[in-house]
């Protein structure tokens, strides 16, 4: 695929500092069970730094969070806000399209969801783990929401209890990134006897 995204048959040892290790063992678990078709993809750690870039947002989400006269609460609502509005480049718009279509394209029945996830990443310590983030569940004949999903996920990195949390840890926020998780759910259709 690419920089910025891969497909779960893509991932590799090498990729943990890219995707975190969760990411990268369901994606490694699902290559057991499935083969050669894993079915799920990730957006790297390379994909949320290009966002801010892109953006325009790093100076601004690091200068809210040195502001720390405010309450947590406070700063949390107004980097989460300025996720939210931004936009989302229009090359990793493009690949998270083109790979939720290979996701839905691998699948070999109708699911009935699509579950997003993500991991917590620290740049200098990829093994690092930090609380799960929220799951996002949309339907598969909306693809755009696959693009809210991921922003909400790369906002979700701002909550209250994260930012709480990191500080408490001694490490800086803008260290951290998001690695998100796009798999694809079933509804067990049970037959009455």
């Amino acid at each position: 695929m690419s920089p910025l995204l891969k497909s779960f048959e893509q991932v590799g040892a090498s990729d943990i500092s890219e995707i975190g290790q969760k990411n990268h063992g369901i994606a490694t678990t699902r290559q057991n069970v499935q083969g050669q078709n894993a079915s799920g993809i990730v957006t790297t750690s390379m994909a949320y730094w290009y966002f801010l870039d892109t953006a325009q947002l790093f100076d601004r989400l690091l200068f809210e969070q040195r502001n720390m006269s405010d309450r947590a609460s406070v700063i949390s609502t107004r980097c989460k806000e300025m996720i939210l509005s931004a936009k989302i480049p229009y090359t990793l718009h493009k690949e998270l399209l083109k790979g939720y279509k290979h996701l839905l394209f691998q699948q070999d029945s109708i699911s009935s969801e699509i579950e997003l996830s993500g991991s917590i990443l620290h740049e200098q310590f990829p093994h690092l783990q930090f609380g799960a983030l929220p799951e996002v569940y949309i339907k598969p004949d909306e693809p755009e929401s696959v693009i809210t999903g991921v922003k909400h996920l790369y906002a979700s990195l701002f909550d209250e209890e994260i930012l709480l949390e990191v500080k408490r840890l001694g490490y800086r926020h803008m260290d951290l990134s998001v690695s998100c998780r796009i798999t694809t759910t079933f509804q067990l259709q049970m037959n009455a006897a």
